[in-house]
């Protein structure tokens, strides 16, 4: 059954046009079917995008010394692929998290990503080193 299905499908292919014989009866994709390129760009704008993202990592990142700046920043070229949290924690105690303009949180997460004793146990911290 599939057999006959894919021959009726090369016989109207043919029948199109879309396929022409080519040297040693193997088929040729006429131009048209040709895959295209990975970027349609001109050379000197990939030059630019190459040098650029080579400075990336010697650049400075004092202006985002606050999330909100970040966020308003980057959210333009961020995938909308997950939801990120807005707050970006820069330290925890407890089950306290604070972010980089010093706003505490309570962490309803119950530490997911820490032991659960919460962030930062002074006996913890003193085994650890």
């Amino acid at each position: 059954m599939a057999l006959r299905i894919s021959a009726k499908r090369v016989t109207a292919t043919f029948k199109a046009g879309n396929l022409s014989a080519g040297v040693n009866g193997f088929l040729r994709r006429n131009a048209s079917q040709a895959t295209a390129t990975a970027t349609s760009l001109p050379d000197d704008i990939k030059h630019d995008i190459h040098n650029e993202s080579k400075n990336i990592a010697s650049r400075s990142f004092t202006k985002f010394a606050n999330s909100t700046s970040h966020r308003t920043t980057s959210t333009i070229y961020m995938v909308a692929t997950y939801v990120r949290p807005p707050p970006m924690f820069v330290r925890g105690f407890g089950c306290h998290l604070w972010d980089a303009e010093n706003k505490r949180y309570l962490d309803f997460t119950a530490g997911i990503a820490v032991n659960a004793l919460g962030h930062c146990d002074p006996e913890i911290a003193k085994i650890m080193l």
